[in-house]
């Protein structure tokens, strides 16, 4: 259990390093032969963004099928919950494929999710971008860096349900390095994540393990 809460600690650490803090143009730690200042963007200039489908649990089925895909809501960002919905015939434009980036908008803001197929909830946003200059993993990390997360968050507001509005996210103000760059920082920190899912999976398993024995041990 500790190692997984260290290795949690070392990708904060690195989230910090690999990405320019304020208005640095560069970050702290760097890839050899990488030395150009990194641009000054906003999110308007590399992303369009989209919103989901809200369906009234009424509407909504508890089991797969034919022509029904999997409703990504709030509750599929809790890792606890058994609960899944799906959703009949929805249209395309609220389709999420694998290769999709999605934040919650309103609520728990902030969350990001990617590698998730289904039918994404108007609480979510979908951020669209172009492959041939953004990575997809570089700007799951960038969303996910501190710098970005705070200004979501007070973008959002302070009130009982924050939100983000369109204009919101627009208007935040980001550095993008090259797109060779970007694969390199993205490829990096998903191995990272592959580890510490690794532990973590290890972790379940060993308790499982002890559950059993502590159950069977004395008959």
């Amino acid at each position: 259990e500790r190692k997984c809460e260290e290795l949690a600690l070392i990708k904060k650490a690195l989230l910090q390093k690999l990405f320019p803090k304020n208005d640095e143009v560069a970050p702290e730690v760097r890839y050899k032969n990488f030395n150009d200042a990194w641009e000054q963007r906003r999110f308007k200039d590399i992303s369009k963004l989209s919103q989901g489908l809200q369906i009234a649990i009424s509407k909504r089925f508890t089991y797969p099928g034919d022509g029904k895909l999997f409703y990504i809501t709030n509750e599929f960002l809790n890792p606890n919950s058994t609960v899944k919905y799906y959703i009949d015939s929805p249209t395309k434009n609220v389709i999420a494929e694998k290769t999709d980036i999605l934040m919650t908008r309103t609520g728990n803001t902030g969350k990001v999710v990617t590698d998730v197929e289904g039918v994404y909830h108007n609480n979510f946003f979908k951020i669209s971008y172009n492959s041939s200059k953004i990575d997809r993993w570089f700007l799951y990390y960038l969303l996910n860096s501190y710098p970005i997360q705070r200004e979501i968050l007070v973008r959002a507001g302070n009130s009982t349900i924050p939100d983000l509005n369109h204009n919101d996210f627009y208007g935040i103000k980001i550095y993008i390095p090259t797109i060779e760059e970007q694969i390199k920082i993205g490829t990096f920190l998903t191995k990272v994540d592959s580890l510490i899912a690794l532990h973590q999976y290890k972790l379940k398993k060993l308790k499982q393990l002890k559950k059993f024995l502590l159950q069977n041990m004395f008959i």
